[in-house]
Formats: C-alpha cells, structure tokens, sequence
C-alpha cells in the first residue's frame, strides 16, 4: 500500500508505477484499476488519474451505485434514510464540540498556578478525545442497523454489480483510488466491498482516497473561506491504513502558525499520527510499518516534524 499527497499540479504517481514495476510488483504492460467515485458526475475522467500511456479501466463504482439506486430501491431508500440520520448526528456533534474546543482554548489562556491548571487542560482534552470516541461510535452503531437490516451484500442486485467489478479488475496489475469528495467515496468503496475484490495487487491512494483508507476520517480547515470552523472526525474509514490519520493540503488548510490549535488537534488524535498529507508526500507501508518521504507530521507541541516511520 502507498498513499500520496494530492496529484495536482504536479503528480507523482509515474514515480511510484515506476518503482513498483523495479521491485518487479508491477508488470510493465498490467492495466491499473482506478477509482473515481469521489469526483461524482466526473467520474473517469482520464486526467483525474494521470497515467500517460498506461492502460486503464475505471471500476465506474458511482455510476453502478446510481444504478442500483433505480435497480432496488428499497435499498436505495434505506441508504437515504440513513445519511439523514448521520447528518442530524453530525450537526449534535458540532454543537458539543464547539463548546469543549472553546472550553479548551479558554483555560489555555488562563494564567495562574500551572500545576491546577494543567489538571484542568488535561481533563478538558479528555472530554474532547470522549466525544470524538463516542461519535464515532454512534456512527458505527447507525450503520450496524442499517447492514443489519438490509444486508446489502446479500442483495442480488449488489451481488451482480460486484460481479462486474471483480471482473473488470480482470488483470489489473494495481488500484489506484484518487480523491474527490470523501463521503461519497467512502460509502461505494464499502457499499460494493471493493477490498474484499482486490486481493493482492498494490493499492495507491491519495487525498480523500487515502483518508478513506485510515481508521479515523478527520474533516479539518481551520481558515475556510466561510468563517473558522472545528475539525470534525466524521466517520470511521475503511481501516487498512492503521496508525495515521492523513490531512490532505496540509500546509493550505491548517494555521501551522498556531501551535496551540494545532497541538490540540495532535493531542486529540493520540495515538495515531496526524499526517501532514501535502503534495510531493509518499507514505509506504513496509514490514508493519510506515516509511515516509517528505511526509511531516504534527508533534504534541503543534510543530510540523519529519515523519521518517510510524508503526500501522
């Protein structure tokens, strides 16, 4: 498995097929697999996955889940019920979570005996680190009863739709999942099971097509065009890509100025390594661990550090 910083404007994807193919993982002539589901309507557009010459076939995993929306709509209603739960639990998130950071950063700017108030610090990060646990235990729970009831992969017209993607894998050499919208990624990677489909062929993943594969999904931009917000763990990934949790356009999106903000996010995520994600970065998985190439991540402090290997 290897994950990527963003592929725009300058990919390096070439560099990694290249590598691959040396350490003889790749034959020179193998198709990719490529995953565009998280740009929507766009979806298989050459230039979202920059393979030159490579041959190629997208798994078409957003126009098959439109698809199967008219071909069950049982099912189809059944999802939309759901993510309405799902966004009503993320905005009681974001309700509670606005008032623990805000109560976190008040007492970090109180002055006074430091031992008492380090106490008080510590305590209201835990309660921050709780309800991040909690929501995405909730959100677990919602979509436990929503596989539950449904039992998706039993369907027939999943079962069929799965059947075709494993046959267009056919003899891809790699899968290649690119970025784009992260929820709409996530749910038809889990929707049609697509690990379970791809065996032992290399995986390279980059932006919201690496987060997805992490087993906490962070939505992070601390000065949005639309005011500041909160960083938010939205949902619980796919869960192969352990130890990290990767922030896309790192250095754009976080205020790497502001150690305490970002301290706080570092201490939130504990154990895992909050993964400056920038372009040019590439995360190798490797004996059980992570190797890094110009990859940073935040220490406790809120400073950016080399990350040069971090234990999946």
């Amino acid at each position: 498995m290897i994950l990527l910083g963003p592929q725009a404007p300058d990919p390096t994807l070439g560099v990694v097929l290249a590598d691959l193919e040396s350490a003889g993982a790749l034959a020179p002539d193998a198709p990719i697999a490529t995953v565009t589901a998280g740009w929507r309507e766009r979806e298989g557009e050459p230039e979202i996955v920059p393979l030159g010459d490579r041959p190629r076939v997208d798994l078409a995993l957003y126009r098959r889940s439109e698809e199967l929306a008219v071909a069950d709509p049982e099912l189809a209603a059944a999802h939309r019920e759901t993510q309405a739960r799902l966004k009503l639990l993320r905005r009681a998130y974001n309700v509670r979570l606005a008032a623990l950071v805000a109560a976190h950063a008040e007492l970090g700017d109180l002055d006074g005996d430091d031992p008492v108030l380090a106490g008080e610090r510590d305590d209201a990060l835990e309660m921050l680190r709780a309800l991040d646990r909690r929501h995405l235990e909730r959100v677990a729970g919602i979509r436990a009863e929503y596989e539950a009831r449904l039992r998706p992969q039993e369907r027939p017209e999943v079962v069929r739709r799965r059947e075709e993607i494993a046959a267009a894998l056919g003899g891809a050499g790699a899968v290649a999942i690119a970025g784009g919208h992260v929820a709409s990624l996530l749910n038809r990677l889990r929707g049609f099971g697509l690990l379970d489909l791809i065996g032992e062929r290399p995986l390279i993943a980059w932006s919201a097509g690496a987060m997805v594969l992490s087993a906490r999904i962070l939505l992070f931009h601390d000065r949005p065009p639309w005011g500041p917000g909160n960083a938010e763990l939205f949902e619980r990934g796919l869960g192969v890509a352990t130890g990290l949790v990767l922030l896309p356009h790192a250095t754009r999106r976080l205020a790497l100025d502001d150690p305490v903000r970002t301290g706080r996010l570092a201490r939130r995520l504990v154990p895992d390594a909050a993964v400056l994600l920038d372009p040019g970065a590439r995360l190798d998985l490797r004996d059980g661990g992570w190797v890094g190439r110009d990859v940073r991540r935040l220490d406790t402090a809120g400073a950016p550090v080399s990350l040069e290997e971090v234990a999946a």
